[in-house]
């Protein structure tokens, strides 16, 4: 987003990021989109309302998925170049 000359701000910020990348990053990426927006709700439930909402293995599933979505921007990055 960064790279593009955009910058999110405001309170939505976080769903301005995933939006942006849904439509830059295409369908390529909706399955590690999907988790990271699923995410992004959830933590912000648990920072907001109630602690406790999100497991071990949905945290290791939401590290993973921005594994592969920071591998994909860069290939990205790269190749434009």
């Amino acid at each position: 987003m960064f790279s593009s000359g955009y910058r999110a701000v405001g309170e939505a910020h976080h769903a301005t990021v995933v939006r942006f990348l849904e439509t830059g990053l295409g369908e390529q990426c909706g399955n590690i989109l999907a988790v990271m927006d699923r995410m992004r709700r959830k933590r912000n439930r648990a920072t907001y309302d109630k602690v406790g909402t999100i497991s071990k293995k949905e945290a290791n599933e939401a590290i993973s998925s921005a594994d592969e979505l920071m591998m994909e921007i860069r290939r990205r990055i790269k190749s434009t170049k």
